[in-house]
């Protein structure tokens, strides 16, 4: 089942079977400066930046390292500005076995802050299957992919909200001088890093994964890749987020550890997935998993993509436990303002249906708090709350408000002797 925290797998990481090709980008952006820089909003765990399309139309994108290309989600936004399209394709989604039609439009304006406009091409879905806005609570338009900041150094200061785009000609390495310098492959815009992974059945193994701001995630390993990724005993199998084709099936459970170069991660909570599509292994082959946004914004980050390097720099305790959903609920936003709240699915056997709660039930309150009162991002926190946490529940079903009451449990407890 997908945990609230968690959030999405990297369905956002979407592939084009045809290449789309384009100008040089990159340093375009930066016109006769050595850097620039803007600003982000963090929406449970996606980096958001706001970009205008063809000087009219403002919309809010993913930053996706684990994209190539900048996609938008609805076609009908491109209608809307006038949008030309030069090209129809096929793309691949995260769950790796479903294509659907899109289109490519060439020499688009694009906003990137008030003094940066530069032209991309841009990926246009046929239709949005995706609908992510009621699964984050926030308005979510497209992806802006790797391939948009081409050539330069991508600074990202999540303590600051901020994105800082440097020339690569006029950096400075002794600003990253407090930074761990980690090297990393760099395939079609997409930084993979190393890292070793411990399992509680005594397995480790050194595995590859994509460094993924487009993912909600701790990280997620395909455990067809390697034959030491085996699922840890105590598992639940479900949802791990959703993708072109539906909901992508999987597992959730606890790992050992998992470490990438000096920092150690320990009893983390991982999604597995598991594919023997056709499609999947051609693609697959590169990586065994990906990292996500819950431990990525951990650290001051900074991508030199044309070295090839990684600096990472901690922020506050980097290895603190990573809370997570106790309650077995998925909740979604939904109305135009996005701001009422709904039982989207509901973990068999955890605390939320043994209380009764069931899948459609509408949050009229949670604990002293009506549903106005209410965020996505907040409820969340509340359901992953410590251990033994009562939570107090009323819900609207069939027209009625009904009372639920239950106590928070850690579904994913490691062996008390690795604790």
């Amino acid at each position: 089942m997908i945990f609230r925290k968690l959030i999405l797998i990297t369905l956002l990481s979407i592939l084009c079977s045809d290449s789309v090709h384009s100008q040089v980008r990159g340093l375009d952006l930066l016109g006769d400066k050595k850097k620039i820089e803007f600003p982000f909003r963090y929406a449970l765990d996606y980096i958001l930046v706001d970009l205008e399309f063809n000087g009219a139309l403002p919309l809010s994108f993913i930053m996706d390292t684990g994209a190539e290309h900048t996609i938008l989600f609805q076609k009908v936004y491109g209608d809307l500005i006038g949008l030309k399209y030069t090209q129809e394709i096929k793309i691949i989604g995260a769950d790796l076995s479903t294509s659907v039609l899109a289109y490519i439009s060439r020499g688009v304006d694009v906003r990137l802050n008030e003094d940066i406009e530069v032209q991309r091409d841009i990926v246009v879905l046929y239709e949005d299957f995706l609908d992510l806005n009621e699964l984050t609570g926030s308005k979510i338009d497209g992806i802006l992919g790797g391939s948009f900041f081409q050539g330069l150094i991508v600074e990202i200061n999540y303590k600051k909200n901020k994105i800082v785009l440097h020339h690569p000609n006029h950096y400075k390495p002794e600003y990253h001088k407090t930074f761990t310098s980690i090297d990393i492959n760099v395939t079609q815009n997409k930084p993979y890093v190393k890292a070793k992974l411990e399992l509680f059945s005594g397995a480790s193994s050194e595995i590859k994964l994509l460094f993924d701001t487009g993912a909600g995630l701790t990280f997620l390993l395909h455990t067809n890749t390697n034959d030491k990724l085996k699922l840890p005993e105590n598992v639940i199998k479900g949802n791990l987020g959703k993708g072109l084709g539906g909901m992508v099936e999987g597992y959730t459970g606890l790992i050992k550890s998992l470490s990438i170069d000096k920092y150690k991660f320990s009893n983390l909570i991982t999604s597995f997935q598991n594919n023997d599509s056709l499609i999947y292994k051609d693609i697959i082959q590169e990586r065994n998993g990906l990292l996500g946004n819950i431990i990525i914004s951990r650290f001051h980050v900074i991508i030199d993509y044309n070295k090839e390097k990684l600096y990472l720099k901690p922020i506050g305790d980097y290895d603190k436990d990573i809370e997570y959903d106790k309650s077995g609920l998925l909740v979604f936003a939904h109305g135009k303002k996005l701001n009422k709240y709904y039982v989207k699915e509901v973990i068999p056997g955890s605390p939320a249906d043994i209380a009764g709660l069931k899948e459609g039930d509408l949050i009229v309150r949670l604990g002293f708090w009506p549903s106005s009162f209410l965020s996505l991002r907040r409820i969340v926190n509340k359901l992953s709350g410590k251990d033994g946490k009562r939570i107090k529940m009323k819900i609207k079903r069939d027209g009625k408000k009904i009372s639920k009451e239950f106590i928070l449990r850690d579904m994913y407890k490691a062996p008390k002797s690795e604790k």
